[in-house]
This record gives structure tokens, sequence and C-alpha cells, in this order.
């Protein structure tokens, strides 16, 4: 996430896997996007 941040480029963090909305509150670092699956990334950003 870092990387992306740091090179300006959109972010995305899915809540599907590992990470948790309370790992995203507690980081310094922020995505753009958090969202529940790809899915949901693709409607809101193709559809």
């Amino acid at each position: 996430m870092k990387c992306g941040v740091n090179a300006g480029i959109s972010t995305i963090f899915l809540l599907s896997g590992e990470g948790t909305m309370a790992g995203v509150e507690k980081s310094d670092v922020k995505p753009e996007f958090i969202d529940e699956n790809i899915r949901k990334v693709y409607e809101e950003l193709v559809v």
C-alpha cells in the first residue's frame, strides 16, 4: 500500500483477504478505495 501511495497511484484494499478494517484504521497509510471484494471494485470503477 505504501509503495502505491508514495508513487501517487490509486490503491485498493480488499477486505476479502487477511487484512481487516481495524488494520486499515490503525495504519498511517490509507488506501484510496476499500472494498469487500474485487467485484465491488469493478462495479465502482467501471460500471
